[in-house]
């Protein structure tokens, strides 16, 4: 158990926003208590002591949006380029860094990223790190970066499944209840290797499985409306798979799953 006291306190509770002389009470990674310091020092004598020396003490920050692979271009400025837009930059500037780096390189740029969110109390990180020019494994390169220093990123996989099969069951529950009415048996119909061929055609990366997703919908969508008495509805009924599984075959190229799929991750301590 440890006890982090001696500090200005915020606590973003209403009843008790604020404590000039407050301490905060841990046991593993679940906070025990918070409240007044010399309040705690008597109820836990036992606790460790982490002395704030008067700084201040609140919960930690989350960046919501950051670009782990950039983290060592900050300020950079080419000579000569002058874009005209938003979209000139990434094409002019970033995308072409991320294409350009090296997998080390990436791996450093997450070691910079996140020996300074440790620094600066950041505990939690967005990173939109899909781009047109990301290289094969870089993800990965990410993810050891994280391993090393510490970041669960087990949780991260067990949290992320969870909101996934979150998002399963309301599917689910949307094709029995709201688009057929009632429970019939294989009446996914499939869709579940179209999603693995969406994912394909996504690159796996969030924006081209969006997209992907969207093609299809539309495709099927598509197939509803052309319904005609001179086209068999099984010819229709197969439009939207034929289109979406001729998409990955024709459009898709050296496509690789992410490095770290499937793979057991050893968390050090």
């Amino acid at each position: 158990m440890i006890l982090i006291g001696n500090g200005r306190l915020a606590t973003r509770d209403a009843s008790h926003p604020f404590y000039e002389s407050g301490a905060v009470v841990t046991d593993g990674n679940r906070i025990v208590k918070v409240g007044d310091y010399l309040t705690l020092r008597k109820e836990y004598p036992q606790a460790e002591f982490i002395d704030a020396k008067g700084g201040v003490i609140m919960p930690a920050f989350i960046n919501t949006h950051e670009h782990i692979y950039s983290a060592m271009a900050r300020g950079l400025s080419i000579n000569g380029y002058h874009p005209n837009g938003f979209l000139d930059i990434l094409d002019g500037m970033w995308w072409t860094i991320d294409r350009h780096l090296t997998i080390e390189q990436t791996r450093q740029s997450a070691m910079t990223t996140y020996i300074d969110s440790i620094k600066n109390g950041v505990t939690t990180v967005f990173d939109h790190h899909a781009s047109f020019g990301e290289i094969p494994d870089s993800l990965s390169a990410i993810e050891d970066a994280a391993k090393t220093l510490g970041i669960y990123v087990n949780r991260v996989r067990f949290q992320s499944l969870i909101i996934v099969g979150v998002l399963s069951g309301l599917a689910g529950a949307y094709l029995s209840i709201a688009h057929l009415n009632m429970f019939v048996r294989d009446m996914v119909a499939g869709r579940g290797f179209i999603a693995l061929s969406i994912d394909i055609l996504g690159r796996y990366t969030p924006g081209g499985i969006l997209v992907g997703s969207l093609f299809f919908g539309i495709v099927d969508a598509l197939q509803l409306v052309i319904q005609s008495d001179k086209v068999p509805g099984q010819l229709l009924q197969m439009l939207p798979y034929l289109v979406t599984l001729l998409a990955v075959v024709l459009a898709v190229k050296d496509v690789r799953p992410p490095a770290s799929m499937g793979k057991i991750i050893e968390e050090r301590e």
